[in-house]
């Protein structure tokens, strides 16, 4: 899996974004604990 961050919309293209929620680091897991 390769992950990274998007620069343009997905929709119409727009390289205009604006950040709405940041959740910080996140571990990867595999289940709920």
């Amino acid at each position: 899996m390769h992950l990274g961050h998007r620069k343009t919309c997905r929709v119409c293209g727009s390289s205009a974004l604006t950040p709405v929620i940041n959740l910080g680091e996140q571990h990867l897991q595999g289940s709920f604990v």
